[in-house]
This record gives structure tokens, sequence and C-alpha cells, in this order.
């Protein structure tokens, strides 16, 4: 989890100050979403949790009064990766955040730990992937593929985009002509 980044929002009631926290990159909204309201739950606080597009929202009560607010904002194509930014309303939310930001920075430390190759996003590992694409490439060049999703199909059961994505992880080194110096 990088530094927090002291924003003022103008939108936001009064001068509430916003920080905003921007996890590693494989963390998914529902993982933010799942951890913030299990670490709220053993709190000494009211909450509650609302969702307004992509984006959930809990607002935090201590003896009715509102505290603060968390908004977990999704990733987009500017920022993309997950964001919780505190709004606070009052003193008390600040201490009532440290075991959140704790709770968030091991989820930020553990995601960025797991491996693309150990993703269940691809149906093989990446060194196979790479085997998948290099064996595809051979046979192209010898002149054995008639149809790409035919080959795919028979040799991996996989389809022609998922052969595709393999293609685009390896790209193809580019060879280029020897330059001479005369």
């Amino acid at each position: 989890m990088t530094k927090p980044s002291t924003t003022y929002e103008p939108d936001m009631v009064n001068d509430a100050a916003t920080q905003e926290y921007r996890l590693a990159a494989r963390v998914t909204i529902q993982d933010v979403d799942q951890e913030v309201g299990l670490t709220l739950a053993g709190l000494p606080c009211d909450f509650e949790r609302r969702e307004r597009g992509h984006a959930v929202t809990y607002l935090i009560r201590w003896d009715s009064a509102e505290l603060g607010r968390l908004v977990i904002a999704p990733p987009t194509r500017i920022f993309p990766f997950v964001r919780v930014r505190e709004v606070k309303l009052g003193p008390e939310f600040e201490a009532m955040c440290t075991p959140i930001r704790l709770a968030l920075d091991l989820l930020s430390r553990t995601a960025e730990q797991v491996g693309v190759e150990e993703s269940s996003r691809f149906s093989y590992p990446r060194p196979k992937r790479r085997q998948i694409v290099e064996e595809y490439r051979a046979a192209r060049r010898n002149g054995e593929i008639e149809n790409k999703e035919t080959w795919a199909e028979c040799q991996y059961h996989i389809c022609r985009k998922t052969l595709w994505r393999y293609e685009c992880e390896f790209p193809e080194e580019e060879t280029l002509p020897p330059v001479s110096n005369s």
C-alpha cells in the first residue's frame, strides 16, 4: 500500500479531510469489501454498507453520530487498482481506521506475492502457455496449420481467442537483419 495522499473534495460535508489509499493491482474490490466489513464488525462502532454503481461506501457511526465514511472505488482505465478513501468527519475516526489500514496493507502485500502463473484465469501455468505458443508458431511456420481454432482445440482444448491471448503474453521476437558497416 502506498503512503496516503491527503486531498480535499468540495462536495463533501463542510471541510471533511479525505485520504486515499491505493492497493496492489491484483486486489479486487470484493476482497477489499470483505476485509473492511470483517474488520469493522470487530470494532466498537455501528456501520452501514451502501453500494452505488461499482463503488461501496461504509458509513461509520458512534452513538448515532457519523464519524466518517470509507469509500471503496473499483479499478478504472485511469486508476488500474482499487482505492479506499477515508472521509473523516470526526476526530475518533482516525484511530478507528488504523486496524482497517493494517488489514488492507496485509491484503495488498499478500496479493503482490501471488504469481501470475498461479492465477486461475488461465487453463495452463505460464511455462506451459509459452510452450503452447512456441509449438503453434513452429507449426504455422512449417505450414501445418489450416485453421487456428481447430489446431488449438485439438491440441490443447482451448479456443482461438485463448491462444491469441497466450500469443499476446509471449510476443514474437523480431529478427532484424545484421547491420553492415560498409
